[in-house]
């Protein structure tokens, strides 16, 4: 049996066609974005509640330096992100510590995970404590 293909562009020729589209796409990104170890750093007071390594996002990777940081692991901060465990943020919060217990733990790193795959989020003083990612 014979497809009659007169009637437009085949499927294999749009496929390929937004493929090439898609690698250009990501191409001019790669070209715009910076390399590691550079980072958007934000000033303090203007990063989403939880966002503990200031790049201006709310990321496993921030749940990743809180759960280090519970481990007496070492954590790496580029400045002017404040330490994690740190309480002179504004408003007395203290770095990394998203669930206002006056710690930081890895309940803490387990909320942020919770947040960025937008399951519930258990805090110890709710009215007080700022939603994660505000």
């Amino acid at each position: 049996m014979r497809v009659n293909n007169s009637t437009g562009p085949s499927v294999a020729a749009l496929a390929i066609a937004l493929c090439l589209t898609l690698g250009a796409g990501q191409e001019a990104a790669a070209l715009n974005t910076p390399e590691p170890p550079y980072q958007q750093i934000v000033p303090l007071g203007v990063v989403p509640f939880g966002d503990v390594d200031c790049d201006a996002e709310v990321d496993p990777v921030d749940a990743l330096r809180v759960l280090r940081h519970s481990a007496e692991l070492s954590v790496i901060q580029t400045e002017p992100c404040e330490d994690i465990g740190i309480d002179t943020l504004p408003n007395g919060e203290i770095q990394g510590d998203v669930d206002c217990s006056n710690s930081v733990n890895s309940v803490d790193a387990l909320n942020i995970l919770r947040y960025t795959i937008a399951l519930s989020v258990s805090q110890f003083e709710p009215p007080a404590c700022p939603d994660i990612g505000t």
